[in-house]
């Protein structure tokens, strides 16, 4: 989905977010699903919804930081 790739891509280049995108076929075919250790928000395609995601990966990003890449 090219609006949720230009989300992460957003992200990472203009906010410093830690984000890493795959495709999972683990999924069903239609789902989206976004996880930041133990925080899990899924979702179909027809349910996308730009604002969600980015306060999702907003809230998440850093929250867990072992690396010290936060800083």
């Amino acid at each position: 989905m090219q609006r949720l790739e230009d989300v992460v891509n957003d992200r990472i280049d203009n906010f410093d977010d830690r984000v890493a995108m795959a495709r999972d076929t683990d999924l069903p075919v239609g789902e989206i699903g976004l996880s930041s250790w133990t925080r899990v928000m899924d979702f179909t395609y027809q349910d996308y919804d730009e604002d969600a995601v980015v306060e999702f990966i907003s809230a998440h990003s850093c929250r867990y930081d072992p690396e010290g890449f936060c800083l």
